[in-house]
């Protein structure tokens, strides 16, 4: 029953089977307890001096004497790799390591080629006092188009001295590299030419503002008899430092208006060549404000030509017809036949 297991004091089968060691296995034995204890002698002496280099860097083998300090750039490097190992870097360590990967950095959206649409604000207020509360604005043009004194309801010497204090706010309001223009038409009254024009040119003359552009828009065919108002309306564009391009000019007779989106618009035409010479001649420009601005005509263009646009409008009703007005698409042209 008990005859598997062995008997105590006795040695087991497979012990009485064994054959006694020979010689040459134990001198085999014998050898590679010898290399292995050379093994265990060159792992000693290695963690002993990565131990000593280890003490230096941290102030302790310069009390053990006999180990060199640690280079500092691989003592920071020893010291971000230990630290990694058991917690995340801080974003102020990360930032300071120079032997650290750059991290990518997220842009918005304008330097990833993805520009945001066009912005526009209406303000419903007095044009001039906001102008006058505002002069040289940065990264922007100005274009006005002022009212006549039918518009006013008020005396012409009354609209005399708005008209010269509007255009002075205007020219102010523009900074340097930025344009000043007008979009304006003359009138006659009891006899009289009452020149807009003449009137801009005087402020800008006094204030030392360059006239860079006189072009004229045509309101009715040339050779149509008009009575009250000129056939023709005025655009004109001033600017302490920019300059026209000579050497790429544009026509300074502009055929029509363009579409009259309403009975008092300066056209659509006459909007576009305003809005176009600020595109061509101040690169600055990113937001286009219009004093005056009636029901949007050149808010919608600005928007239309990728400019941020701001408008200022006394009438509520206009102020708000202005903030959501856009352009009606052109027609198609007719296929030739």
């Amino acid at each position: 029953m008990f005859e598997g297991l062995p008997r105590s004091g006795s040695a087991s089968r497979s012990e009485r089977a064994s054959p006694a060691p020979s010689s040459t296995s134990q001198a085999g034995i014998a050898g590679s307890a010898s290399m292995c204890a050379a093994i265990r002698s060159i792992a000693a002496a290695t963690r002993a001096r990565i131990a000593a280099a280890s003490g230096s860097s941290s102030g302790v083998g310069e009390a053990g004497g006999g180990v060199a300090d640690t280079p500092p750039a691989y003592a920071k490097r020893r010291e971000n790799t230990s630290r990694a190992a058991h917690e995340p870097p801080s974003p102020e360590s990360a930032a300071s390591d120079p032997h650290e990967a750059p991290r990518p950095r997220h842009l918005p959206l304008s330097f990833a080629g993805v520009r945001p649409p066009p912005r526009r604000e209406v303000v419903h207020g007095d044009a001039v006092a906001w102008l006058a509360e505002r002069p040289d604005l940065q990264d922007s043009s100005v274009i006005a188009t002022m009212p006549d004194v039918s518009e006013l309801g008020v005396s012409l010497e009354r609209w005399r001295e708005f008209f010269l204090g509007a255009a002075r706010a205007v020219l102010l309001a523009a900074p340097p590299d930025g344009l000043a223009v007008f979009i304006q038409t003359d009138n006659k009254i009891e006899g009289r030419w009452v020149s807009k024009a003449g009137l801009v040119l005087r402020v800008a003359d006094e204030l030392d503002v360059p006239l860079l552009f006189h072009k004229i828009v045509c309101r009715r065919p040339p050779g149509s008899l008009i009575h009250g108002r000129p056939g023709y309306s005025h655009i004109l564009a001033f600017s302490r430092r920019a300059r026209d391009d000579a050497d790429h000019p544009t026509p300074d007779v502009l055929p029509d208006l363009g579409a009259m989106p309403w009975s008092h618009s300066i056209g659509t035409r006459a909007a576009e060549a305003a809005v176009t010479a600020v595109r061509r001649l101040s690169p600055a420009t990113t937001r286009i404000v219009v004093p005056f601005c009636g029901l949007g005509t050149i808010l919608a263009v600005a928007n239309a030509r990728g400019f941020d646009a701001v408008g200022i409008e006394r009438n509520r009703k206009r102020a708000e017809a202005a903030r959501t007005f856009e352009l009606e698409p052109e027609p198609a042209a007719k296929p030739s036949i």
